[in-house]
């Protein structure tokens, strides 16, 4: 149990890492007239986009734990900064 303890902590900090560099930098560095960008990142880096956007350009997660890696993570509370 300390190990997926462990790996959500991981997940968390670096979901909140991310979503505080979007909120900073890539805002700004975002075109105006696109806002939707910044939300289709943000559903990716939270893990909330649909499967087949992880997989299809890397294989990445492997075929294994493709329908357990995204629902172990998507349900982490993101820590406050």
């Amino acid at each position: 149990m300390a190990v997926i303890q462990q790996f959500w902590s991981q997940v968390a900090a670096i979901q909140r890492d991310a979503v505080a560099w979007m909120c900073d930098t890539f805002t700004a560095m975002m075109p105006k007239s696109e806002p939707h960008h910044f939300i289709e990142c943000l559903y990716k880096l939270l893990m909330m986009a649909p499967a087949e956007r992880y997989y299809q350009t890397d294989n990445w997660p492997s075929e294994q734990v493709r329908l357990y890696m995204p629902l172990s993570s998507v349900l982490l509370p993101i820590p406050a900064l």
